[in-house]
């Protein structure tokens, strides 16, 4: 099937009638190429700030426009995919409305997880709808949208090979083309690994009342993560891109099986979590301070492995180091030495180590707790009030699931044991940190070209070894941060969600 994205200047609302032309113009255009489906951003009518309105006569303009589109899907037999600023009964949604080939709607979207100040003028949507068509089931959704995984995964759990996301990306930067955005750099395209399907995402540019600066750079992305086709970051473009929804041309991505039996967490009532009980805890800030030390080094033997550890558990004392990682002595059996390195870790430093098959074992305030091929929603374990620690183990990390569980038990910390040096791991680990709003750790084997690596809960990395070296890096880990799950005003990681909304995860 072939796309079209219509990448609009952003306008002011007080302009809604020039827009109004502008879109019929420009989809009107776009209805007499071959394109097969045309894409609108997020309120593209009238404008994404709506909260500058001086009155509601741009609701009187509504309903003429949705007919005009209407119109124009029908006659020219094409797919026409628009984000409005809707109303209904008297209530305002960030809405998608879908419009098939005889011009008749065919899906409705309302964004659900609502950015910054939608929340004080749009209802949240609590429906992932997909929709049919001779290419492929399509799924929907909105903007802020794609940085909650259980969305994209409704959408891929009901079929969809291609999501259509219509976005107001929001950046800053010196100059255009210097803008970037966390969705745009590494959410969206490990939404689409994680899923094995494309994404459409159409964006405008420019800046809404001096205020609301767009990203611009509308793409196409594939089911491996990789942009097929891109908009620049600055002006108004059309972008076209061919794509193929067979099935046997979209696999689901190379990961390993859900397991939702486990998954009981993501549909749970909010008030319920762990996280949500810990946002009233109260701690003193030195004790939220972790200066972590991150270790990789080769090893032949558990012997060996043991003995390196031991040298790295006394450079750490050294240099400060409250929290300790130790690398991933994988399928090998540390059990005999537990002992030694226990008795070698201090009194006031916490040490963990990998070991085994999906196995570590935890030193912290001389006591020795270990964990034995558990499944996920067993890995978490409280280090103390300042601080909760989950392990995840090699491709299980591919899986979104995985870390939101972990994320929602009120982890701070998830550390990713991996031993099978993914090819994309720093797109995936920024995005299971941004996401959920924790630091997350990736502890590699020694000798590939590779690098073990740590992120901050805004996905920003915070230390890195050198590939294929021999190294402790440093980096200090902040719990307070991850304690706070506030994105932007009205934005929260936990309080966002709609768990109500995600029981297909769990079937």
């Amino acid at each position: 099937m072939q796309l079209t994205l219509i990448q609009l200047k952003g306008r002011d609302i007080g302009r809604y009638e020039d827009t109004f032309s502008h879109i019929l113009d420009l989809t009107e255009r776009c209805c007499r190429t071959d394109t097969d489906l045309i894409l609108l951003p997020e309120c593209a009518y009238p404008g994404y700030f709506i909260g500058m309105a001086e009155d509601d006569a741009w609701i009187g303009r509504l309903l003429e426009l949705k007919q005009k589109l209407s119109r124009l899907a029908g006659s020219y037999g094409k797919y026409i995919a628009v984000g409005l600023a809707d109303s209904e009964e008297g209530k305002l949604y960030n809405r998608l409305l879908v419009y098939g080939r005889d011009g008749q709607t065919v899906c409705t979207a309302d964004k659900s997880n609502l950015w910054h100040f939608d929340s004080e003028w749009f209802e949240t949507g609590n429906v992932f709808p997909v929709f049919n068509t001779e290419f492929g089931p399509i799924g929907c959704m909105i903007c802020a949208d794609g940085r909650i995984p259980e969305i994209a995964r409704c959408l891929r759990l009901q079929g969809a090979r291609l999501i259509l996301d219509t976005v107001n990306l929001v950046a800053s930067a010196p100059v255009p083309e210097q803008l970037s955005n966390q969705q745009y750099t590494f959410i969206l395209r490990q939404r689409a690994r994680e899923n094995g399907v494309y994404i459409a995402v159409c964006d405008k540019c420019g800046t809404e009342d001096h205020s609301v600066t767009m990203l611009g750079r509308s793409m196409v992305i594939g089911p491996d993560g990789q942009i097929l086709a891109e908009c620049g970051p600055e002006h108004e473009e059309i972008l076209t891109c061919d794509i193929r929804l067979d099935t046997d041309t979209v696999p689901y991505a190379d990961i390993p099986p859900r397991q939702p039996e486990y998954y009981s967490l993501l549909t749970a009532p909010t008030e319920s979590l762990p996280v949500y009980r810990k946002r009233n805890h109260s701690c003193t800030l030195p004790r939220l301070e972790w200066y972590t030390g991150f270790v990789r080094y080769p090893f032949c033997t558990p012997k060996e492995y043991v003995e390196k550890a031991l040298h790295y558990m006394k450079l750490c004392k050294k240099a400060g180091c409250r929290l300790v990682l130790l690398p991933y002595a994988q399928n090998m059996d540390l059990s005999p030495w537990l002992s030694e390195l226990g008795s070698a870790a201090a009194q006031d430093m916490t040490v963990l180590a990998g070991y085994g098959v999906r196995r570590a074992v935890l030193f912290h305030h001389g006591i020795c707790r270990q964990l034995k091929d558990t499944p996920i929603d067993q890995r978490t374990m409280e280090v103390s009030p300042e601080l909760t620690i989950s392990l995840i183990f090699d491709q299980e990390a591919e899986i979104p699931e995985s870390m939101r569980i972990c994320m929602l038990q009120g982890t701070d910390l998830a550390v990713w044991y991996d031993g099978t040096s993914s090819a994309c791991s720093r797109q995936l680990m920024q995005t299971r940190s941004a996401e959920n709003r924790i630091y997350t750790a990736r502890l590699t084997a020694y000798g590939c070209q590779d690098r073990s690596f740590a992120c901050t809960p805004d996905g920003t990395v915070l230390t890195t070894t050198f590939a294929c070296e021999e190294q402790v890096v440093f980096g200090m880990i902040y719990t307070a941060l991850s304690r706070c799950k506030t994105v932007v005003p009205g934005t929260d990681i936990v309080t966002s969600r709609v768990p109500a909304a995600y029981t297909l995860l769990t079937t």
